[in-house]
This record gives C-alpha cells, sequence and structure tokens, in this order.
C-alpha cells in the first residue's frame, strides 16, 4: 500500500491545528479537575503555540525521539505547576498523563501505519529530512486521537476517580512511582525506530508495549483510587465514632442535668418517678419514704439561702447513709426528698429515718452549724396501692402528719 504524494504536505498543515486541539484538551482537564475555574484561551494558544515550537526544533535539529520527547514532557510540567499554582505532585500527576497520552498513541499509530502501508520504523523517527520520512502521518494522528483521550478522563467517572486521587498525597506518589515506570519502558521503546528492518514483530511489539503501558498505568490509577476510598472510608468511620461518642457525651449531659440535682448529687424527681412506674410495673414489693426539712424557710430567711443549701445538703447526706446500692434517693422538690427501698418494710424503713432525723438532730448542735436540723418523714409500701400518685399520695400525707404532730408538740412545750 503507497500514500498519495501529496499527502504529506496537507498533513504538515493539519499537525499544528490538531496539536492545538490537543493542548485544549489537556489544558481543560487540568482546569476542571483542579476547578481552576474559566478557560483561559490566551493560556492556551500561547503554550500551544510554544509547544509545537518545540516540536517544530527537535524535529529540525533531527533529535532522537527520547530527547524529543523528553525536552515536551519537561516543557509541559512547567507549563502546568504554573497553570495549577503550585503543587509539584499534581502537576507531576498531570503532565505524565499529558506525556503518556501523546507518546502511547503516537507509537501506536506509528506501528498501525507502519504495518497499514508496509513501511519500516525507521521512516517514522525525527529524520524529516529524509524524502522518505512520514512522521507527520502518525504525529496528527496522534495529538488527534490523545484529545480524544482528554475528553474521555472528563466523564463523571474517570474524572471523580481522578478527583478523589488528587485528594490524597499519600497514594498520589504511588502513582507517580507507577507512572515514571511506564513513562521510561516507553522510552525503551523509542529505540526500535532507529532499525532499519521492516520486521512485523517489532511492530506488534510497539503496539503491544502500548497496550501494555495504558492497563499499566489504568490498573496503577485505579489501585490508587480504591486506597482512596478505603482512606476516606476509615475517615468517615472515625468522623461517625467521633460523632457517636460527642451524641453520647451530650445525651449523658443531658441525662445527669434531667436525673441527677446538682447541689445534693441525689436523683432527680423525673428519675423516682421513672424507677416507681418500673418497680409497679415489674412488680417488685417496695417502700417510699418523703421526707421534708423542718424549718428551712426560717433558716433562709434568718441565715441566708447559702446556709438553706447547707441545710438540704446535710439532710441528702445523712439520708445517702441509710441507702444501700440497691436504693433510690431523689431530691423531689425543693425541701422533699423520697427515697425508694426495693425488697423493703415500711416498718425497717420507719426505724432508718428515726435514727438518720436523730444523726441531724445532732449535726445541728455542733460548732460549724448555726441553726437547728430535723425532718419529718411519711412511709408507705407499695402492698397499700399499685397506683404510684396513690403511693405518693399516702406517703406525702403520713409525712405532714408527722409534721403537724411536731408542730403541736413544740407549741405545747411553749
Amino acid at each position: 500500500m503507497t500514500l498519495p504524494y501529496n499527502i504529506i504536505p496537507i498533513i504538515s498543515i493539519i499537525t499544528p491545528i490538531t496539536y492545538y486541539y490537543f493542548n485544549w484538551c489537556y489544558f481543560s482537564l487540568v482546569r476542571v479537575l483542579r476547578g481552576l475555574g474559566k478557560q483561559n484561551l490566551g493560556w492556551i494558544t500561547v503554550t500551544a503555540a510554544l509547544n509545537y515550537l518545540l516540536f517544530v526544533m527537535c524535529s529540525l535539529a533531527e533529535l532522537n525521539l527520547i530527547w524529543n520527547w523528553t525536552a515536551f514532557f519537561l516543557f509541559l510540567f512547567a507549563e502546568t505547576f504554573f497553570y495549577c499554582r503550585g503543587g509539584g505532585k499534581e502537576a507531576a500527576f498531570f503532565s505524565f498523563i499529558g506525556i503518556l497520552c501523546g507518546l502511547t498513541v503516537n507509537i501506536f499509530c506509528r506501528c498501525v501505519i507502519a504495518i497499514l502501508i508496509s513501511q519500516p520504523l525507521a521512516n517514522f523517527d525525527n529524520h524529516v529530512s529524509n524524502a522518505e520520512n512520514l512522521k507527520a502521518i502518525p504525529v496528527s494522528l496522534g495529538f488527534l486521537l490523545g484529545g480524544v483521550v482528554f475528553r474521555i478522563l472528563l466523564r463523571p467517572l474517570p474524572g471523580r476517580r481522578i478527583r478523589t486521587l488528587l485528594g490524597h498525597s499519600e497514594h498520589l506518589s504511588f502513582v507517580l512511582k507507577v507512572m515514571t515506570g511506564m513513562f521510561l519502558y516507553l522510552f525503551l521503546n523509542l529505540l526500535i525506530y532507529q532499525t532499519k528492518e521492516n520486521g512485523l514483530p517489532l511492530k506488534l511489539w510497539g503496539i503491544k508495549s502500548c497496550v501494555f503501558v495504558t492497563a499499566g498505568t489504568y490498573l496503577g490509577i485505579r489501585f490508587a483510587q480504591q486506597m482512596c476510598d478505603l482512606s476516606d472510608f476509615r475517615n468517615r468511620n472515625h468522623l461517625i465514632r467521633q460523632e457517636l461518642l460527642l451524641k453520647s457525651q451530650e445525651e449523658e449531659k443531658l441525662r445527669v442535668e434531667a436525673y441527677e440535682d446538682t447541689l445534693t448529687g441525689c436523683y432527680t424527681r423525673l428519675y423516682a418517678e421513672k424507677e416507681l412506674s418500673r418497680l409497679l410495673k415489674e412488680g417488685i414489693p417496695f417502700s417510699i419514704c418523703f421526707a421534708d426539712l423542718d424549718g428551712l424557710k426560717q433558716v433562709n430567711d434568718r441565715y441566708g439561702h447559702e446556709a438553706g443549701d447547707q441545710y438540704i445538703a446535710a439532710v441528702a447526706a445523712v439520708l445517702s447513709d441509710i441507702c444501700g446500692n440497691q436504693d433510690i434517693l431523689t431530691r423531689y422538690g425543693g425541701d422533699e426528698f423520697l427515697a425508694i427501698f426495693p425488697m423493703q418494710s415500711t416498718a425497717v424503713i420507719s426505724n432508718w429515718l428515726q435514727e438518720a432525723d436523730w444523726k441531724l438532730r445532732e449535726s445541728g448542735k455542733s460548732e460549724r452549724i448555726s441553726f437547728p436540723m430535723s425532718l419529718s418523714f411519711g412511709v408507705a409500701g407499695s402492698s397499700e396501692s399499685e397506683e404510684m400518685k396513690e403511693l405518693l399520695r399516702i406517703a406525702d400525707k403520713r409525712m405532714y402528719d408527722r409534721k403537724n404532730n411536731k408542730c403541736s408538740m413544740e407549741q405545747c412545750r411553749k
């Protein structure tokens, strides 16, 4: 198969156009995946002109293809580094994509065309002064196909994978090592253009090398992207654990605020009613005791609310001493305490409360306390009612009966 004699001049005119397309697609890829904003056509035009000028100068100098592509890579890296506003790894990654894509499709096109027209690969090297040199054909086609590949990389799936990779510097380093290996491997394949032989095996070897580099680069990027996904998964799990821990701490704080009295450290009324409902529902026998401070208002009026808080804390301490691990002591109101005693009789609880009252009275006689202290209490057993409100009413009434009896006795003494 032979080519028309006038096709080379036509291809030479098309080549700068296809390179401009290659350059435009490359920087579009960089711009979109790096999120650099609006496309700068002036930058595209200037870099395309400079790179194509480099391409022409290397061709006129008839440099070995290895030096040709090395210079092109260095130019592309410098331009990309400036375009990305820094970021050496990112610039190197995009530059490798550009050089691997451009070099792979060029080698592929040279080998395929060499097979189709039965020409030795040496006719596709950089010796453009040779009248038989056909370099312009695969180069133009290669630039065109390279631009198409860049457009494909901008599609949602490959674009997402590359963005993920760019966000993980540690995995990007691995991909750069893979790309470096693929780049050096392609460089070795450029040596086959120095042979004058027109053998099919060398051309097929070149095609095989392009397939190998494409597959190797894809697998390297795919593996690194999966590692990025795993890292993101671990990070999300860590954040979820942190959020769950924070939520648990907030819930514990709310629970403490809802169930624990800040002054005495006792449980609150809400917790007491919750536990009473549970005990009644489960049919566990228990006794309850309402305890009320005697003369708290007088202490507040005469000695101040700080003394009143001291009085409340002292009662809480005395009642805590008679409560076991299974018992529940709550501050039911301002000066009222409710104690719940599972599996205890009312007689035993009454004796305990009388002892607590005696201890409280003795504490009120100490030098550190400047006012008398005592409490009134009322006890009720779960056998007296199956309704929580009724049990509370019974214990409360007995407590007030005891308090009224105390007042009557004190008045009689006076």
